[in-house]
């Protein structure tokens, strides 16, 4: 199982993203796999110093554009998942500290290509009896575990919609910028 999820970890971030799907799935793999993919929820390597900088600078457009943006910035991250990672940052002009969310590069080109492979892989698994067999008394299958969790890989690379979710919390929450 360690072996499994040290290979996801290196092959990047949408096989990490199906890692952590499985392993939600407690009767796909033996239970010592299952455990061995739950890593893959919290414990993502991140990257700091340079490598972060340069993740930081292509998200905003280049390095002009960031420091326009910020006056300080952590290369050092608060958090790291599969799709990016959290660093804390002061805004010029107000000063005011934020957290800024870096997605990795090329996430979009990725998920294009590999999901097509995985779709193919899944295909010829479920050919070849391995079918997941009745989930909650419906018939699934390895290609659809992975037809469903594309909208949702789509979807979470997709920041806006994370801002516009927080945004939302905020104001039925009644919290106000800052916390």
């Amino acid at each position: 199982g360690n072996i499994f999820a040290d290979s996801l970890l290196k092959l990047g971030p949408l096989y990490i993203k199906m890692g952590q799907i499985i392993s939600c799935r407690e009767k796909l793999l033996p239970a010592e796999w299952i455990k061995a993919l739950e890593r893959l929820q919290d414990r993502v390597p991140a990257k700091s110093g340079d490598e972060a900088m340069e993740l930081a600078y292509a998200s905003m457009g280049g390095k002009n554009n960031f420091d326009g943006m910020f006056c300080e910035f952590n290369s050092v991250p608060l958090a790291a998942a599969s799709l990016g990672q959290v660093h804390l940052a002061k805004l010029r002009g107000s000063n005011e500290t934020v957290a800024v969310k870096i997605q990795r590069p090329k996430l979009r080109q990725i998920y294009d290509q590999d999901l097509v492979l995985m779709k193919k892989i899944a295909t010829m698994v479920d050919k070849f009896g391995g079918k997941t067999g009745k989930v909650g008394g419906v018939e699934q299958s390895w290609y659809q575990i992975f037809s469903d969790a594309e909208a949702i890989l789509y979807r979470e690379i997709d920041y806006r919609d994370e801002a516009e979710n927080g945004i939302r919390f905020m104001e039925d929450f009644g919290i106000g910028k800052g916390g």
